[in-house]
């Protein structure tokens, strides 16, 4: 039973870079940090090889857990989506939340990032996949330093 207990601890302990909507908005104002946003579909082949590229990568997986508030959203969701007071409700193709960080006419890829600052400026967006090591190299921009 203990064996079971371990291996279950350890696994929920490597998959936990996101976090939920819930403990984010809890937490957030307690102890304020960039938030990094993760905006994929279910049908989008490059974000389940976006994702399987992150948790391989153990610097950027610790990164991800202990820098930014990293939430991956599912950009279909018919979901209501709770964020900072604000409350969104989905809608029939690209939920209102998404619609919050794109400008009027910029056609969406998948997967589709937005860093915002912790006093909540948008820093910066980008659309499709990243490798690991160039997604490093901004994030390390941003944070003014090698944190890898």
């Amino acid at each position: 039973m203990k064996k079971y207990y371990i291996i279950f601890l350890l696994l929920s302990i490597y998959s936990q870079a996101q976090i939920s909507f819930e403990k984010f908005n809890s937490n957030f104002h307690e102890k304020p940090k960039p938030i990094l946003l993760f905006f994929s579909t279910k049908w989008c082949s490059y974000c389940l090889i976006q994702k399987k590229q992150i948790k391989k990568d153990k610097s950027l997986f610790h990164f991800l857990n202990n820098e930014v508030y990293y939430l991956e959203v599912d950009a279909e969701s018919h979901d209501t989506i709770y964020f900072l007071e604000k409350v969104y409700q989905p809608k029939e193709k690209l939920h209102a939340f998404v619609e919050e960080f794109i400008s009027t006419n910029e056609q969406i890829n998948y997967p589709y990032w937005v860093l915002i600052s912790k006093d909540l400026r948008i820093e910066m967006t980008y659309s499709g996949l990243i490798k690991n090591k160039s997604f490093k190299i901004l994030l390390e921009k941003y944070f003014k330093g090698p944190n890898f």
